[in-house]
């Protein structure tokens, strides 16, 4: 039941971890600035310099730096793609399945 999920996962890990050696993407103690301003914007409550100084923490410092480089990732293919919009007919709704 797992296999195909693991397979996913280590596929698209070589992919990113790919794109990200491919494209020169870092992430600098100024990306993680600005990412605790943007969440901070986000958040009334929230303070930029509460949330920057537990990201630069050692226990979330990995994972922000992978946050953020996941969002470098997602702009760099978001930048090659180009989608296109296809119409398709709404399928007909089934009034039998209402009632039940």
């Amino acid at each position: 039941a797992m296999k195909p999920n693991a397979e996913k996962h280590a596929r698209w890990l070589l992919v990113s971890q790919k794109i990200a050696q491919l494209n020169d993407l870092k992430v600098s103690d100024d990306d993680i600035k600005a990412y605790a301003e943007k969440e901070a914007a986000k958040n009334p409550s929230l303070k930029a310099e509460d949330l920057l100084s537990t990201y630069m923490s050692t226990e979330f410092r990995d994972y922000i730096v992978d946050t953020i480089l996941k969002e470098k990732i997602y702009d760099v293919i978001k930048s090659k793609v180009t989608v296109t919009t296809e119409a398709k007919a709404v399928p007909a709704h089934d009034e039998e399945e209402e009632e039940a």
